[in-house]
């Protein structure tokens, strides 16, 4: 139930101002940190420009832990341990 109000409350701000503002939304209330997606400076904020503004579809692939371990376990088979 909590999840659905905040996807809600996710969807709206994302309606209302803007993907990047739903992403600084989101990074300070589940991990209390600012985003700076105009310069990018931490690992955290170039991983979340790259994942909104990327022009490569593997990018947000590779930003997500589970995402990226299926895609690598495709690529290169399934003897790599995680």
């Amino acid at each position: 139930m909590i999840k659905q109000i905040y996807s809600l409350v996710l969807s709206t701000i994302t309606a209302v101002a803007g993907i990047d503002m739903a992403k600084k939304f989101d990074a300070r209330l589940r991990f209390h940190r600012s985003l700076n997606l105009s310069f990018p400076k931490t690992l955290a904020d170039k991983v979340s420009y790259l994942e909104l503004h990327g022009e490569n579809s593997l990018i947000v692939t590779c930003t997500d832990k589970y995402d990226v371990r299926e895609y690598i376990t495709r690529k290169m088979g399934g003897e790599i341990v995680f």
